[in-house]
């Protein structure tokens, strides 16, 4: 038997929630050498509704970035006589070297600007001679490698060091002047993905596109270009259908009650004997009455009316409970198919 009734007993269907992509927070630690990049995600693609699961995991990371080894631009060691001075007395000359060790240059560095060997004055006996001062001399490097920074250099009066009654030099022994003026490289950096349109479904999974851009920054000064993509395809409106048939069973004892959301097609199986009894609600629609339709004659069945034969009948969203009278005749699977 057969009953129609009115709406009640509607349950919203549950909605687990799914990690969104993993954005970056910040920037890497170091531009070379290895740094750390921090990421983080929310528990919002979609968020969990109506009960539903939230997500498990965690909603930050942090992952490696810039691996590339750093530049080391190459600096002078020290300089170091090579032989000995011209004269014993009265203004020789020495001559001095120095390479490019301390340290050579790495990775594309750059090397070192100036000369390699150089001659300066010296005397050996003590004869009288005024001071004078050296060459200026770096005292360690730069502040800056690019972008105009400060150079300390120093000069000492020993060319030739005053001796044997000679006058001292005059002015400073240290100053500091500018240096690596050039500008810096800038390497280009992606920005954050963004969507380009929309979803191309509404909902049972569709593809979303989404572009990104070498502008955070964009290279400069010879800097490197971004690698990877600048386009991609993510997937988008992974829930359910509203129309698409959904099914939940309950069964409390010898009541089985099935719930139907969506656009359903409920048939008496075949195994079952006729009669084919149960209660029928549904719950959208012209809920006073439903159609059931038996070997291509449809039968529109009122609020308390029933129906004694086998049948076939589609409803809206609706509920079906099974009547205590087929609990120890068919397994579930059998009565309900």
């Amino acid at each position: 038997m057969i009953t129609l009734y009115s709406p009640s007993e509607t349950n919203p269907q549950e909605m687990d929630g799914q990690w969104s992509a993993w954005i970056n927070d910040g920037t890497c630690s170091k531009t070379c050498g290895g740094g750390k990049q921090k990421q983080e995600r929310s528990c919002t693609h979609p968020s969990p509704q109506n009960g539903g699961r939230g997500c498990s995991g965690d909603s930050t990371r942090s992952i490696d970035c810039n691996p590339q080894p750093c530049k080391v631009d190459g600096q002078w060691s020290a300089w170091i006589n090579v032989g000995s001075c011209s004269k014993t007395c009265g203004g020789g000359t020495q001559k001095q070297e120095r390479s490019c060790t301390n340290p050579s240059p790495q990775n594309g560095g750059r090397g070192c600007s100036g000369d390699s060997t150089r001659s300066i004055d010296c005397y050996s006996q003590p004869c009288k001679v005024d001071g004078q001062w050296s060459s200026w001399i770096n005292v360690g490097s730069c502040s800056k490698t690019c972008g105009g920074g400060t150079q300390k250099q120093e000069r000492s009066c020993t060319n030739p060091t005053p001796r044997n009654g000679g006058r001292g030099c005059s002015g400073d022994s240290t100053r500091s002047i500018d240096c690596n003026s050039q500008p810096c490289k800038v390497d280009g950096q992606w920005s954050d993905w963004v969507n380009d349109g929309s979803c191309s479904k509404t909902c049972g999974g569709g593809k979303q596109k989404q572009e990104r851009s070498c502008t955070n920054p964009a290279p400069r000064n010879a800097g490197r270009s971004c690698r990877g993509d600048s386009t991609r395809s993510i997937d988008c409106n992974s829930q359910p259908c509203p129309g698409a048939c959904q099914k939940r069973t309950e069964n409390a004892g010898c009541v089985v009650t099935i719930f139907y959301s969506g656009i359903c097609k409920q048939t008496a199986p075949k195994f079952a004997p006729c009669p084919y009894e149960a209660y029928i609600y549904e719950d959208e629609g012209n809920s006073s009455q439903a159609t059931i339709r038996i070997n291509g004659t449809s039968t529109v069945l009122k609020e308390g009316q029933s129906y004694e034969k086998c049948a076939t009948f589609s409803l809206t969203n609706f509920t079906l409970i099974v009547k205590e009278s087929f609990c120890n005749l068919f397994e579930l699977e059998n009565l309900i198919g």
